[in-house]
């Protein structure tokens, strides 16, 4: 069965509460009794749409409209038909032509609003949608779309919540708005407790969705409750073993466990599942660097930059590693690439800066190192780092300055002794 527009749209409560584009996809036991031919037709067609009968469904709407033109519900369902068949073209002008035949409509705009979203007009989704809700206050679906709408796209978590809140006072059992709502209050380091309780409630209501016991599984492990974590997780992994997201988290779970072998097994399952994602490579292969396995780590991390070729992880940690092994080029061109990738990162600027030291290329060291502490004034390594570039560069007055910062911010790092040393010999001592 093809999804269905509103299917369509990436957010947090559709994952969870999956719509036909205009026409209710779980209608009443029993119909209302249709008062003429038109209706009749339209009520044909609903029930063969929910059966997945595209052809059935087509013609009884299409009948519907030849006895009725102006018949905007009819439309809305030619319209679900053609988006199921992956006609998104024909299903737009349908629906605009719905909101054309019957402004009064509240599902015409609803669904207006899901193309203009679907386009990335975000401003007239949001219109239509509003106009969708002052059409009809007691619709539960545009109200979703427009909280979905500000949880992701438009970027105002707080409009989104209170759009899910009157969800829930309208539907007490609709488990996408306490998904999403959770989600969201999830997000937020103050409000756990409240996220806990809307995720509890949505995986009661379906009890046969994993996406909200996995939810529940991280915000224990960000808690730190491994306990809770771990048996949040394995309710998940009972619904779907093979959950990608839920085999990672389990390898992360292993290896803040201690059982890095059982982690590296599930990051490999996610990365069977998925080949376009380079993150489970990263993991692996920073199992391995922990380890000291330094061929095993290379290959991982080129495996997970084969995958994504912009992971700042594995690109930073790539170039870290060669430039170790004196490969300082490819190092350097590694480093370089995930500084593009995460512009202003001091980490990265600060593995850049270092092999660029090492290449003989101070003053290139001095400026990237520079962009590092003023993105990370507190950190002593990277003035650590800073110092050494100037005074190789010529510049003894700034290279002390920045060795001394470096001993008041972390006095007892593993590099203080070097940095001493170097202050000491510029002293004449």
């Amino acid at each position: 069965m093809k999804r269905s527009f509103h299917a369509l749209l990436s957010s947090l409560a559709l994952l969870l509460s999956p719509a036909a584009l205009a026409v209710p996809t779980n209608p009443p036991a029993a119909l209302p009794q249709p008062v003429d031919a038109a209706a009749a037709a339209y009520q044909e067609g609903l029930a063969r749409l929910v059966a997945n009968n595209l052809t059935a469904s087509e013609a009884a709407f299409r009948r519907s409209l030849s006895l009725d033109p102006k018949r905007a519900d009819a439309m809305l369902g030619l319209a679900e038909v053609a988006f199921r068949r992956d006609k998104t073209d024909e299903a737009k002008k349908l629906i605009r032509k719905a909101v054309e035949a019957d402004p009064g409509n509240a599902n015409a705009h609803a669904s207006l609003g899901r193309v203009h979203a679907l386009d990335r007009e975000y401003e007239n989704a949001e219109k239509s949608l509003k106009q969708a809700i002052a059409l009809d206050n007691t619709l539960v679906r545009p109200r979703m779309d427009l909280a979905d709408l500000y949880a992701t796209a438009l970027r105002r978590p707080a409009d989104a919540v209170q759009l899910y809140k009157d969800v829930i006072a309208i539907n007490p059992e609709h488990a996408g708005a306490h998904y999403a709502q959770g989600m969201i209050l999830a997000a937020a380091t103050d409000r756990g407790d409240e996220a806990r309780k809307l995720l509890e409630k949505a995986a009661s209501l379906e009890p046969r969705n994993p996406l909200p016991t996995l939810a529940l599984a991280r915000l224990a492990s960000g808690a730190g409750d491994k306990t809770a974590a771990q048996q949040w997780l394995t309710k998940t992994l009972g619904i779907d073993p093979r959950l990608p997201a839920a085999r990672d988290l389990q390898g992360d779970l292993f290896h803040a466990q201690g059982d890095p072998a059982r982690a590296i097994e599930e990051y490999q399952a996610v990365a069977t599942s998925q080949p376009a994602n380079g993150m489970a490579h990263a993991k692996i292969g920073s199992i391995h660097q922990s380890a000291g396995r330094t061929s095993e780590a290379i290959a991982a991390y080129r495996e997970s930059i084969r995958r994504t070729p912009r992971n700042p992880i594995s690109l930073n940690n790539l170039a870290f590693l060669l430039a170790g092994q004196g490969n300082l080029d490819e190092a350097a061109s590694f480093a370089r690439s995930a500084v593009r990738a995460a512009p202003g990162n001091a980490s990265l600027l600060d593995t850049l800066g270092v092999i660029e030291h090492k290449q003989g290329k101070h003053r290139d060291a001095v400026a990237t190192l520079s962009q590092a502490a003023q993105a990370a004034p507190k950190s002593g390594m990277i003035q650590f780092h800073l110092g050494q570039a100037q005074l190789a560069a010529g510049q003894k007055d700034d290279g002390s300055k920045a060795l001394r910062t470096a001993l008041d911010l972390e006095p007892g790092a593993n590099w203080a002794a070097e940095a001493r040393s170097a202050l000491s010999r510029l002293n004449g001592n």
